[in-house]
């Protein structure tokens, strides 16, 4: 749900904008694809100085990332790629970062988990001078939250064999590298991991090598000298096998098969002159090393079991060795080998081997087709509903020449760091950074101040070649708080860079700030300024891309915003005013405060329909788009969603009583505390012709409606003159709270007295019908509130909903006739609505949802029939269920039950509309009105 949020009201819009057209931004895969992105964030503990609330976790802190609830696959983008590409390959980052200059440090404390891997420095290193930060060699460490490295040190001790740093300890405390934020290419060519467990002989599967997956044995190019068992029964060695069993150098070497097979006395052999085929035993007897400590025995990649084992001037043993620790463990081997892995008839690849942990299906970018049950063909096999297929993995250059900026941001998704090597081509839009004038899978890019390598990872199985796609961590155990943030981080920054934001940013400022309608125009001027750092009069802010500072700065100071609109746009021009901000001004301009020096306290009113944190959804009070029926097309008033008579007149009645009485109690229309007297606020605004002028009325025209009195200003005078002297003032603030100048905002356009509607005929009483529709907002989970039961869907309700199925004694039974299933369950937080259906006075209508026309999964993907509009918007849709019209935009069509009294008073029946709820679009019609009823009952 705040994967769609986060787009649909925060960032992009439903549909594109630059241009603007019909084009959804997003669809379900990406929704679903971003919630991954949100998995892992938890609320912090319970703060201890705080007092308690009626809610049960800290809602105060910012969440925290368990990077162990944290989804690990690769996400696409909205742009047909993957969050993550642009960034450098982790496998990029310099050997020893951790000591290089701009290297990011941070305390932690003085405490870590045990099973940390911490790489403790010795007080002689460089390093930990650099993070101790003493006042003198050997003094007492002075920590600092945050360190960085002003230059590139040297390695000491263990530090020179460390690959990657996560923990270092430093006295008696620990700070983290923070290495630059990098991603790792997903999938890999595989190398074996062999296993050798009681009882079962020697287990191989096919792993990535750049997981940390297994461990390893070192061993040299040797032969080994191991006798057979029966030579054993006889005592006999490979060594003494001349006398003991000379049948070894007569009918064994070379000539048996099992000794062939098993390499029995392979060194021996081979010095009589009689090695197995390939035998090469010049480096003498073969020998071996396993480090069997808990730290050295730790799982790690196949890189670092290469640099292990050269640390003891051997390689990666080929076999299982015979040493005890490496029993039940597994270890590297440096056999190649392809992994198989698994493709649904979409398109959509499980990767298995990423540990024990269970695998999510993701999206890959395939180049051409992806495998089918047409076309899952040897060296792929179908299994079940899904195609699997050996992988390679290839990586190759893509440009031999220097392609223009457009190409290379097109090709190019892998990025680097700023580069070390000379630049070769150093003007123009892309810049070229390579060791030698050739362009190799090495050079870097510079393409609008962006690194990007001139590489690309593909994955081929079979037939089938998608993009290797990035990741930020390729295991769990590879995941941590850092690369699960940075995920986090990587997608917030692609919504910020979409072409969406600037305009959606736009027109919602332009909105809360100035006009409900800006010209395109106007929006293209703020825009512009979000997106650039320059403000409209020339002024330079940041000069970089995000700026809203740039964008307030215009969209004030833009001559619409000033009520210079266009000729065509003047209708247009201008808003109506929030109930909670018209309340706030007063009081601010007219210096509003209570008498004893405490806080001004109002009590909650939402019979305004506006108040602080007390919008009903996430959608805001209004939505943006809301058009009343009475204004021309394409001129919005979203403020008008609430504008309605019984909040109206709350409002000025609660405004009035505080110039009346200057307190929000019960003297007034208790819009506050209670208190014994009506003595405990005033307004400090006094009129002084001293400092205000000959005419008393041009300071509060200036204070309340920005010197935009027009016709209603002789009204105002009119209420002042006629005033008592002690109350001139209050006759013209409530006078001022009455015109459409201080309601509105904009260049006030008087269209003359409103015509008086002529009385409703007399009417004889006669029986009527209603109809009630209880519209309840939000979400539902369903297929938990009514569950199929004893029969076949209940076991498939049970598999599909795991962990969150119900049990049967959660359920309250009801029957029922004509459907699959006999019997159904209640969620059992709902008894009256069984004891109602078991009356009769209830029913279920399932299965319902926004369908325009009848059609199939097929036809509605290729989109060969009409589709509801913005279907992943959850406001959109509470719309689309009034009106039932789910292919138009909108409510201006009316809603069900107002467009049924349509029909009906087209009958010459009589037929009356309410809501109790506000303005809401069910019970409107084209030509029915609605009655807006308080929560008195009063319209």
């Amino acid at each position: 749900n705040y994967a769609r949020e986060i787009m649909q009201l925060f960032t992009i819009g439903l549909t594109q904008l630059d241009p603007e057209s019909d084009t959804p931004t997003y669809n379900n895969e990406n929704i679903m694809d971003f919630a991954r992105i949100f998995t892992g964030l938890d609320t912090q503990p319970r703060r201890a100085n705080i007092e308690h609330d009626n809610f049960a976790t800290n809602v105060i802190d910012p969440m925290v990332m368990k990077a162990s609830w944290h989804d690990i696959y690769p996400k696409r983008s909205l742009t047909g790629g993957y969050i993550g590409d642009g960034y450098p390959l982790c496998s990029d980052l310099p050997e020893a970062s951790f000591l290089q200059e701009g290297a990011a440090y941070e305390f932690v404390g003085y405490q870590v988990a045990e099973e940390a891997r911490v790489l403790e420095l010795s007080d002689a290193s460089p390093l930990y001078a650099a993070l101790c930060g003493a006042a003198s060699v050997g003094g007492a460490c002075a920590h600092q939250l945050r360190r960085q490295l002003v230059a590139t040190l040297q390695c000491h001790e263990e530090e020179c064999h460390a690959r990657w740093v996560h923990l270092v300890k430093v006295g008696t405390g620990y700070y983290t590298y923070t290495p630059p934020p990098c991603v790792h290419l997903f999938f890999a060519n595989g190398k074996v991991v062999s296993r050798s467990e009681w009882g079962f002989g020697e287990q191989t599967s096919c792993q990535n090598p750049e997981v940390a997956h297994a461990r390893v044995a070192c061993c040299n190019d040797g032969c080994t000298d191991n006798p057979s068992w029966y030579m054993r029964d006889l005592q006999a060695s490979c060594l003494n096998a001349s006398t003991v069993y000379p049948s070894l150098y007569s009918r064994k070497c070379r000539k048996d098969a099992t000794f062939t097979e098993q390499l029995f006395c392979q060194l021996s052999c081979w010095g009589a002159g009689l090695g197995y085929p390939g035998d090469n035993c010049s480096a003498g007897e073969f020998r071996s090393v396993l480090e069997c400590d808990a730290d050295a025995f730790r799982t790690e990649t196949y890189a670092d079991a290469e640099a292990r084992c050269a640390r003891h001037g051997m390689k990666v043993c080929h076999r299982k060795t015979e040493l005890p620790c490496s029993q039940n463990w597994d270890v590297w081997t440096p056999t190649d080998c392809q992994p198989n892995i698994e493709f649904d008839f979409d398109g959509k690849v499980m990767w298995p081997y990423v540990s024990w942990r269970p695998v999510n299906k993701f999206s890959v970018a395939w180049d051409g087709g992806h495998p089918t049950t047409d076309n899952c063909t040897s060296p792929c096999n179908m299994t079940g509903s899904s195609c699997t297929c050996p992988i390679e993995v290839l990586t190759r250059r893509v440009f031999s020449e220097v392609p223009s900026s457009a190409q290379a941001l097109a090709r190019l998704s892998v990025g680097a760091l700023p580069p070390r090597t000379p630049c070769r081509v150093c003007t123009g839009d892309v810049k070229v950074y390579s060791a030698s004038d050739a362009l190799d899978s090495d050079t870097v890019f510079e393409v609008g101040g962006a690194f990007l390598r001139n590489v690309e990872s593909v994955v081929k199985a079979g037939a089938h070649v998608f993009r290797n796609p990035p990741a930020f961590a390729r295991d769990h155990e590879g995941a941590t708080k850092r690369t699960a943030t940075e995920e986090v981080e990587a997608l917030l920054e692609h919504l910020i860079r979409h072409p969406n934001t600037p305009r959606f940013f736009a027109f919602r400022l332009i909105q809360r700030l100035t006009t409900s309608s800006p010209s395109k125009a106007y929006l293209a001027e703020v825009a512009e300024a979000f997106r650039t750092g320059w403000a409209l009069d020339g002024h330079k802010f940041s000069g970089e891309y995000g700026d809203i500072g740039a964008a307030v700065a215009t969209a004030l100071l833009s001559p619409e915003a000033r009520g210079r609109a266009a000729e065509d746009r003047v209708e247009a021009a201008g808003a109506l005013r929030e109930p909670l901000l018209r309340f706030v001004h007063f009081l601010r301009s007219m210096e509003y405060d209570s008498k004893d020096g405490r806080e001004v306290t109002v009590r909650r009113r939402d019979d305004i329909l506006q108040w602080p944190y007390r919008s009903a959804s996430v959608f805001n009070f209004y939505t943006p788009f809301y058009r009343p029926r009475s204004l021309p097309e394409g001129v919005l008033a979203p403020e008008f969603q609430i504008f309605t008579p019984p909040a109206t007149i709350q409002l000025l009645n609660g405004i009035m009583d505080t110039i009346e009485y200057g307190e929000f109690s019960a003297c007034g229309p208790r819009w506050g505390f209670t208190r014994s007297s009506c003595t405990g606020g005033a307004y400090h605004f006094k009129l002084n012709e001293s400092t205000i002028g000959p005419d008393p009325l041009l300071r509060l025209d200036l204070l309340l409606t920005g010197g935009r009195l027009n016709v209603s200003a002789p009204l105002v005078q009119e209420a002042y003159a006629q005033a008592a002297e002690t109350e001139k003032l209050q006759a013209a603030q409530q006078a001022i709270l009455l015109t459409p100048e201080f309601n509105t905002m904009g260049s006030p356009l008087p269209h003359g007295e409103r015509t008086v509607a002529p009385p409703p005929a007399e009417h004889e009483p006669t029986s009527y019908r209603a109809m009630v529709l209880i519209f309840m907002n939000g979400g539902a989970d369903t297929f938990n509130m009514i569950v199929p039961l004893g029969c076949p869907l209940w076991e498939e309700y049970q598999q599909a909903r795991a962990g969150v199925a119900l049990l049967e004694s959660e359920l309250l039974s009801f029957g029922s006739n004509g459907q699959d299933c006999a019997t159904f369950g209640l969620h059992k937080a709902l008894p009256f609505v069984r004891q109602l259906y078991d009356g009769g006075e209830a029913a279920f209508v399932s299965n319902v949802g926004s369908l325009a026309e009848p059609t199939s999964p097929v036809e509605h993907r290729l989109g060969n029939v009409t589709r509801c509009k913005n279907l992943f918007s959850h406001s959109d849709q509470v719309t689309a269920a009034s009106t039932l019209q789910c292919q138009i935009s909108g409510h201006n069509n009316g809603g069900v039950g107002g467009r049924m009294s349509d029909v009906l008073s087209a009958r010459n029946l009589r037929t009356t509309s309410f809501s109790l709820d506000g303005v809401e679009t069910w019970p409107k019609g084209l030509d029915t009105e609605i009655t807006i009823v308080d929560d008195g009952g009063v319209p």
